[in-house]
């Protein structure tokens, strides 16, 4: 026996008022449990009765016309419904007239309005109500089916773009990378000046040509400058000029205005020039324009 309450949930879900969720749960019961299928049928049944007997209230008949009805097999069972009433209606005011003479066709029409007619109509109804009811609870069914498909497919393509947009991402980052590296390539690869080797060495003006041996100055082979360094007793010009000259009188070398800084003087000489073999560095000092002899320095080059 069904509830107040129980009867009216069925009822709002039959006119497609009750929420998604209790309406789910409701239909799972439905399948489960075959008394509750017929407790719904009942309902259903009760509620097409009073809808054709003019009973609902104005809200339920509007939610009945906008939703019972718009399912054809519904309104199948509404048309049968209608009939019912009709013929139950036909068969009270038959009851209630007088006994008359009546053809052979009238007193069929009479029989089939008997007994037998209610019973085939009830008959039509009940398959009516299971017919309706069936496809109402199917076509839900479907939808949900329906519904879950178009879920997972949405879900596929999210995953699918999810992956599509990874590997957009990495091949940017690739690219990326391999644009900053021909940008690396690109630049201009700066290299330090090379720093010119020096190699400096002090002559004395005690081994002059004519001693026992001239002064030894071994060079690097590496060396790009050899700086020639000598040390004046008396510093009495303001500038001087050097002569480098092999032993056989080839000048190699000449400078001039040459300053000496407390009491020494440099000569800056390309190692290329220094070949090995016997050299004579002639200083002179400058005074009125006139270049007077210093001091002369022999000195041996060789190389390793």
């Amino acid at each position: 026996m069904l509830t107040t309450g129980q009867m009216g949930m069925m009822r709002r879900y039959l006119l497609g008022a009750l929420p998604e969720a209790e309406q789910a749960a409701l239909e799972e019961r439905f399948f489960a449990d075959a008394a509750a299928l017929e407790e719904i049928w009942a309902t259903e049944h009760q509620l097409v009765d009073d809808y054709v007997r003019g009973r609902l209230g104005r809200a339920e008949r509007e939610q009945f016309e906008q939703y019972y009805l718009d399912s054809a097999p519904h309104r199948e069972r509404v048309a049968v419904a209608r009939m019912l009433l009709r013929a139950a209606d036909a068969e009270a005011v038959s009851a209630n007239e007088p006994e008359r003479e009546l053809s052979a066709w009238a007193k069929l029409l009479a029989m089939l309005r008997g007994p037998q007619l209610a019973w085939g109509l009830a008959v039509a109804a009940l398959l009516l109500v299971v017919a309706g009811g069936t496809k109402l609870m199917t076509e839900r069914a479907q939808l949900r089916v329906q519904l879950a498909a178009a879920q997972a497919q949405q879900q596929q393509r999210e995953r699918e773009m999810a992956a599509q947009i990874a590997t957009t991402r990495e091949q940017n980052e690739r690219l990326a990378a391999e644009l900053e590296r021909l940008r690396q390539a690109e630049k201009p690869v700066t290299t330090e000046p090379k720093r010119s080797t020096v190699f400096s060495f002090l002559l004395t003006t005690s081994l002059l040509r004519g001693s026992s041996a001239p002064q030894p100055l071994i060079i690097p082979r590496d060396s790009e400058q050899v700086e020639l360094r000598v040390r004046l007793e008396v510093d009495d010009y303001a500038t001087y000029q050097a002569a480098l000259r092999t032993v056989e009188g080839m000048e190699m070398l000449s400078r001039r205005n040459l300053k000496a800084r407390a009491g020494r003087l440099a000569v800056i000489v390309p190692a290329a020039k220094l070949a090995a073999g016997d050299y004579i560095l002639t200083l002179s000092g400058i005074k009125a324009d006139t270049a007077e002899e210093v001091n002369r320095y022999f000195f041996r080059v060789s190389k390793r």
